[in-house]
């Protein structure tokens, strides 16, 4: 799914004040979208674009992306405009998503279960993040060999990172190069039956109470009332 927003966001929000500046913003911005269609591709699936369109955008934007994407190797690539005109507006995306999935596929995995954990983790981060290495703080170090140790070795990988950048720094736009992947702590989800792997910089939601504060005060009040 493509976003126009999402475009601008990757173009460093460039002041865009003339058609030639426009096109290259789209050029910059398109990067991200198109290394990340890329990476799809390393699992041999058909990929297909739905450009999500939206009011403010413009036809000519809109051709732009799909063109990008049908050179980045999408199968197809179909404008959406659901947000307006409800099921109407998506029903050509829909036919063409039922003929993209008619396609012949050989799905395959980034890497084997059998694979280390340190180097499931530097597969994401070079193949899929184009990072140069991971370094991994002395905490995270202890919780993959406590990790291992236990038997959970052979169970895959989530990264847990910022969305807004294909590294772990939001500020690093487009296409970053040149940069390492600093994992600070790993988690074992064992009810889930994966690992996490946090990376530096990034804050995890917090799990809410079964019992809050609010009830807990109602409760109270009750049995002293």
């Amino acid at each position: 799914m493509g976003f126009r927003a999402v475009y601008k966001y990757h173009f460093a929000q460039a002041i865009v004040r003339d058609d030639r500046n426009r096109i290259q913003a789209r050029r910059t911005g398109t990067c991200n979208d198109e290394s990340v269609r890329r990476l799809r591709h390393r699992f041999s699936r058909s990929r297909f674009r739905d450009v999500n369109g939206f009011q403010g955008d413009s036809q000519e934007e809109w051709q732009y992306v799909r063109q990008r994407a049908l050179e980045a190797g999408a199968v197809g690539a179909q404008v959406s405009t659901h947000w307006s005109d409800g099921g109407k507006g998506a029903e050509a995306l829909v036919e063409a998503v039922i003929a993209g999935c008619q396609r012949p596929s050989n799905f395959r995995l980034l890497y084997p279960d059998s694979m280390p954990i340190k180097q499931k983790i530097e597969t994401v981060a070079t193949r899929m993040y184009g990072a140069d290495g991971v370094t991994f703080e002395p905490a995270a170090e202890e919780q993959i060999e406590t990790a291992s140790r236990l038997g959970f070795d052979e169970w895959p990988v989530c990264m847990a990172k910022t969305p807004l950048s294909l590294s772990h720094d939001p500020a690093l736009k487009g296409r970053p190069t040149g940069f390492m992947v600093p994992v600070k702590e790993l988690r074992i989800l064992a009810g889930a039956g994966f690992l996490t792997a946090i990376c530096s910089g990034i804050q995890l939601m917090p799990g809410l109470p079964t019992l809050t504060i609010t009830s807990t005060a109602m409760r109270k009040r009750g049995a002293s009332g």
